[in-house]
Formats: structure tokens, sequence, C-alpha cells
């Protein structure tokens, strides 16, 4: 088998594996997730997947978007259903009207590319809300789904390494993805570290 077909396998097998504990942890009440963020991120991984899909043409590349915007879904089912239910604050509103452009774009232009660029404009703003939690010790987090998310994009850049076509543009998702999950685990880890020194 292909190295790229593999190692988008292995960046959903690492993805399946962070949102299984993550859930575990919400089910356990050991976290704290932002229910509204997570409510954008379905409906965002459903405008990337299926602009992501149109912009890359490749299968192994889309992968991990699919993956990711279904356990999006199943993990939004699993905070509706124990509850942990807020009010959407300004920056939910925010990513919400920019995703709603982003499909606005996608439908007049018909141009996938710029639609999925600025969904990752969107991810970047709205993991604004799970960060200012962890720093105000509103949201009790655990490091490991965060790394392991981190981890499924790094596999995702090197899906897109392996099958290159020429696209930078394939690249946003998983980079920006990297990015954002590796920096919030990191967070979790220095909050962790910081709150237990005397």
């Amino acid at each position: 088998m292909e190295a790229g077909i593999l190692l988008g396998v292995a960046a959903g097998i690492v993805h399946i594996t962070a949102y299984l504990l993550y859930n575990k942890d919400i089910l356990k009440n050991a976290c704290s997730p932002n229910n509204t963020t997570w409510l954008l991120w379905a409906f965002l991984g459903l405008l990337n997947v299926s602009s992501y899909v149109r912009m890359s043409r490749d299968l192994a590349k889309s992968i991990l978007p699919i993956t990711s915007a279904t356990l999006r879904f199943t993990t939004l089912f699993v905070i509706i259903a124990r509850g942990k239910w807020r009010k959407p604050d300004k920056y939910d509103l925010s990513v919400l009207i920019i995703g709603i452009c982003a499909a606005v774009v996608w439908y007049v232009y018909k141009n996938a590319a710029y639609a999925n660029l600025i969904l990752q404009l969107c991810y970047i703003i709205s993991i604004i809300p799970t960060q200012r939690g962890i720093l105000r010790n509103e949201k009790n987090e655990k490091i490991l789904p965060w790394l392991l998310w981190g981890a499924g994009h790094s596999l995702g850049i090197s899906v897109v390494v392996a099958r290159w076509s020429g696209q930078y543009q394939d690249l946003a998702f998983s980079a920006i993805g990297a990015m954002l999950n590796f920096g919030t685990g990191i967070l979790v880890a220095a909050k962790k570290h910081f709150s237990k020194t005397p």
C-alpha cells in the first residue's frame, strides 16, 4: 500500500483514539468541554469536509477531515447527552458568522479552496473560548487528547507531502490543526505545572 494512504489511515486512527479518550473523560466528568465551541466545530467540520474533498480531490488526504468531522458530531452528542450546555458568547457567534460567510463564498463563487481557507480562520478563532477557559481555570482538560489531535494533524501534513500535487492550500487544515491542538495541550500542561508550583 502506498505510503500516503498508510499515513492517512494512521492519522485517522490517532484522531479516533483522541476522540475516544476525550469522550470517555466527558462521560466521567473529568473534563469541561466548551459546548458551543463543539457545536461550531461540528458545523465547521461539515463545511471543511465538503470543501476539502472537492479542493484536494484526494481520498487519502481527506481521511483525516472526514474522520474528524464525524467524531465531532459524536462528541457534540455526548456533550448534549451529559447536559453540558451554555449560551454562545461573542467569540462563538463571530466564528459562526465567518463559517456562514465561508459557505456563501463557496456557494456563490464555487471556489472550494477559498471557502476552506476561510474555515481555517474560523478554527483559529474557535479555539479562543477553550484556551481562555484553561487560562482562567474554568476548564478541566486532559493533555493527552490535545496532543493526539496534534499528532494526527502532523500525520495529515505528512499525507499531503507524500501525495504532493502542488496545492499548498491542502496543507492549511492539518498545519493549523497541529498548531492549535499542540498549543492547547502545551497550555493545559503549563497550567497544571504552574498550579502545582508553591
